[in-house]
């Protein structure tokens, strides 16, 4: 496996768990053997926020992402650019956080009058 461009994804990955709206998202990425390709893999993405309440009722926000399969991790890749991985990854990242905070978003405005959190102000 060409351990270059896996060091560029895993770069990727790193920024977008490091970066939140919400101090209590949980970001995460799960990665598996690809069926299609032999030293590829398929990521998928997940992040959930669970510490806001409506109604004193826990509001549960959780949103997972299509498969996204690499190309240029094996021996024999799929593609030739080594960074090509990094850019359709960092375009895949933001699409993602979009949705999820869309969903956050249309979550949190049918509760906006008796919206808490268990996240104390001053910590």
């Amino acid at each position: 496996m060409n351990q270059e461009a896996i060091g560029i994804l895993k770069e990727v990955v790193t920024k977008w768990t490091s970066i939140r709206r919400f101090s209590s998202e949980n970001k995460k990425v799960d990665s598996f053997n690809s069926p299609i390709t032999d030293d590829e893999f398929v990521l998928r993405f997940s992040n959930s926020i669970n510490n806001f309440f409506c109604d004193g009722k826990q509001i549960s926000i959780n949103l997972v992402s299509k498969p996204f399969h690499t190309n240029t991790i094996s021996d024999n890749p799929l593609s030739r650019n080594i960074k090509g991985d990094k850019y359709r990854l960092e375009k895949f990242l933001d699409e993602f956080d979009e949705l999820f905070y869309k969903e956050v978003e249309n979550k949190l405005d049918k509760c906006l009058e008796t919206l808490t959190t268990s996240e104390p102000l001053f910590l």
